[in-house]
């Protein structure tokens, strides 16, 4: 036992006393050739969110972030810049398992150090074969997540198993008219400070206010309008980026949904007549639109 602790102090001491010269880089990117597959840049502004202006982290400068499509079993690098000036940041790539490249999990003081304000990360992100499907990122510093966040589609290196004639993504969040940083104080204090219900819904981040919505006035906001055409089919993708609430939907005179894949993984087509989504969940479906006839609207 002495020999091998005598024999680690020697170790040891070797690495205190190299550890003046800089490690080697894991990546030697050259900057005259080396170009990311996506950049995200991460920024904070005041937004108008359903009649309301927010303080907001945003990617990209929107809300939600853009989506981004990666392919299957093949590396892609996406870079991140915290623009920021007075927080960190890291980007999860929510459901994706990172077994190949654990550091570019995004869990702060896990898998990670933070980026600091005005610096930047190179997450190297590999979705293994047969995980194509609907995933989404979102930072995981605070509550940033709230609106720091976008779809990430993962594509089928062949032909999908379903086949449609379009895809939409329905995005979910809720509406927080409270700061991250109000939102994040009062769930960290003692007693902890409840902020109240959410204001509505984010559907590819447009809402309106419940109130307005009632009937009760007070304007501002708009809702999604997501376009299709009769007589055809389409996947929607559904995602449910949201930390606390329960998502329950259906289309009107459309009785019927089938679910083809689950967090990420195909599966048997599965009829429904509506969805239930929660935090962090995502669910594909095929929706089979109407046959338009003359006279009806």
């Amino acid at each position: 036992m002495r020999w091998i602790l005598r024999c680690f102090s020697l170790v040891a001491a070797a690495a205190c006393a190299s550890s003046s010269s800089p490690p080697p880089p894991l990546h030697d990117h050259d900057a005259a050739s080396f170009a990311p597959d996506a950049v995200l840049r991460v920024t904070r502004r005041d937004i108008d969110i359903g009649g309301i202006t927010r303080y907001s982290t945003l990617v990209n400068d929107s809300l939600p972030g853009p989506t981004l499509r990666i392919p299957e079993a093949k590396v892609v690098w996406i870079r991140v810049y915290n623009d920021m000036t007075d927080d960190n940041l890291t980007m999860h790539w929510h459901g994706l398992a990172q077994a190949a490249f654990p550091f570019s999990d995004g869990t702060p003081l896990a898998s990670q150090w933070p980026i600091p304000p005005q610096h930047f990360f190179d997450y190297e992100l590999l979705a293994a074969e047969g995980t194509a499907g609907t995933y989404y990122y979102h930072s995981h510093v605070g509550f940033q997540a709230s609106t720091a966040t976008g779809a990430l589609i993962v594509e089928d290196a062949g032909r999908p198993p379903y086949q449609a004639d379009g895809e939409r993504i329905v995005f979910l969040q809720e509406f927080w008219p409270e700061t991250d940083r109000v939102m994040l104080e009062g769930l960290q204090a003692t007693p902890h400070r409840w902020a109240g219900e959410t204001h509505g819904w984010l559907v590819n981040g447009k809402t309106v206010r419940v109130q307005d919505t009632a009937g009760g006035g007070g304007g501002g906001g708009e809702l999604e309008v997501i376009r299709v055409e009769p007589g055809k089919t389409y996947r929607l993708r559904f995602v449910g980026a949201t930390a606390l609430s329960l998502a329950l939907l259906a289309f009107e005179d459309h009785a019927r949904l089938d679910i083809i894949q689950a967090d990420g993984g195909y599966t048997k087509p599965r009829a429904v007549d509506m969805v239930q989504i929660g935090s962090g969940q995502r669910y594909d479906a095929l929706l089979r639109t109407k046959t338009w006839r003359a006279g009806s609207g």
